[in-house]
């Protein structure tokens, strides 16, 4: 499971993975037409999309990676969680 996986390095990391063979559920954000590049790079992936920093998006979102491919072995977590104040 890649959270940011549709863009930047989460997409790069995503593609990578995809090119050796690793089932991936990409998350975005809100972009879900970035995470076709997975699938095009050879590999078996799945889009999940919503705020990954709300608990029951993130939850939905495991279940259906799981589902697909009877679990998950491992999270990236590309998408920085802000929890508290900005910094200037």
């Amino acid at each position: 499971m890649a959270a940011g996986g549709s863009g930047g390095i989460g997409r790069a990391v995503v593609e990578r993975l995809a090119r050796v063979g690793i089932a991936v559920g990409v998350h975005y954000a809100g972009n879900k037409a970035r995470t076709t590049t997975v699938t095009a790079a050879g590999g078996r992936a799945i889009a999940v999309g919503g705020d990954i920093a709300d608990e029951p998006v993130t939850a939905e979102a495991s279940d259906a990676v799981e589902q697909e491919f009877s679990g998950i072995d491992a999270w990236s977590a590309r998408k920085a969680l802000e929890t508290g104040r900005r910094s200037p």
